[in-house]
């Protein structure tokens, strides 16, 4: 099996410019939006406003307390314990009992009101105007993509999956982070990423890889989901544990047991598998593929390093955003590489 042999051929034209720009544009914006997402939870300020849409009842969030009621403290606690309430019936409704207790059980360990913060108020005030900046973008993509059938339900797909995603961040809001929102949240932010990234490769097809990569390629596409999942499950664990007074000073995150252990062995199975890969990829002497085995090899080191700083530094807060991005990031690259391996044809 000769895997030097492979001569990715020239990029076809564009079928579109505007919607090629356009895709680009509202691309970087989800990577914006992400990272914004990340540094709203890894500062604690995802209940910087105990209301949505609005931002303490105002359409732009207030700068100091005086400007809001006496008693504004309780009226939000109430609008958002009803809010929670109605979601845990539905959810019971519906069959997912777990869920609905798990959200009443929420509400019972967050009893108390939510005080004014000036700085997670338009911190999370700010990753909500992405969010709006990212469902413009991308109604404008599912306009422009009309047109081509080979598009067109992919724009229609991302367009849904936003809505979708608005929806779920009221109810992350109203049930004051629940974990397993929380989580599906971030799926469904990396599915809206792999959905652009295949409208933008649509658009102008590159090929980079022999058709020959492709298993090696869905295989660690799918360690890499459930190294995110189980991410999720240890910063959930994290949220319950940072709870506890000086938790970060006197713990680590060593102490979070066999879920952190697995998070933690499970990275080495990635480094290996996608070693392979870049090992190949290196060895066609390709310069798209060598240059796409680069900045994978690159995110994958960088990430492992920044999940060692979260381990053994007591979880700084500008490590977390970064590592959640740089997650991010090698997903993108993974999926791109994926839709970039050529058919058994070419």
């Amino acid at each position: 099996m000769e895997y030097t042999n492979f001569h990715p051929p020239i990029l076809k034209p564009s079928l579109s410019k505007k919607l090629q720009r356009w895709s680009i544009v509202t691309l970087l914006t989800l990577y914006s939006l992400i990272l914004a997402g990340s540094i709203v939870r890894s500062t604690g300020a995802g209940m910087g406003c105990p209301d949505w849409p609005k931002c303490f009842g105002c359409w732009i969030p207030p700068t100091q307390e005086y400007q809001l009621p006496t008693n504004y403290q309780n009226i939000f606690h109430e609008k958002r314990i009803k809010k929670s309430k109605k979601i845990a019936k539905m959810m019971s409704y519906l069959g997912l009992k777990q869920i609905a207790q798990s959200i009443t059980k929420k509400n019972q360990q967050q009893p108390q009101a939510i005080p004014f913060n000036f700085a997670k108020a338009w911190t999370e005030y700010i990753n909500r105007i992405l969010g709006i900046f990212v469902g413009i973008c991308i109604t404008i993509v599912c306009v422009l993509s009309w047109p081509y059938r080979n598009i067109r339900w992919v724009g229609l797909l991302v367009l849904c999956l936003v809505i979708l995603q608005g929806g779920l961040g009221a109810w992350v809001v109203a049930t004051h982070l629940l974990a397993g929102l929380v989580t599906l949240h971030m799926l469904i932010a990396l599915l809206i990423i792999a959905c652009m990234l295949l409208i933008i490769h649509r658009n102008r097809p590159c090929i980079l890889l022999s058709h020959r990569y492709k298993p090696w390629i869905i295989l660690s596409l799918l360690l890499t989901g459930i190294q995110i999942f189980w991410g999720t499950k240890v910063r959930a664990l994290v949220d319950q544990m940072l709870i506890i007074p000086d938790w970060r000073a006197t713990h680590c995150i060593l102490t979070l047991g066999n879920t952190f252990l697995f998070h933690r062995f499970f990275s080495l199975i990635i480094l290996v598998c996608n070693g392979y890969i870049i090992f190949r990829c290196l060895q066609l002497k390709q310069w798209r593929s060598t240059y796409w085995a680069i900045a994978l090899g690159f995110m994958l080191v960088l990430n492992i390093i920044l999940g060692m700083i979260l381990a053994y530094c007591q979880l700084p807060v500008w490590a977390q955003p970064l590592h959640l991005m740089l997650t991010t990031l090698f997903f993108s690259v993974q999926w791109y590489g994926f839709l970039s391996c050529s058919s058994s044809q070419q």
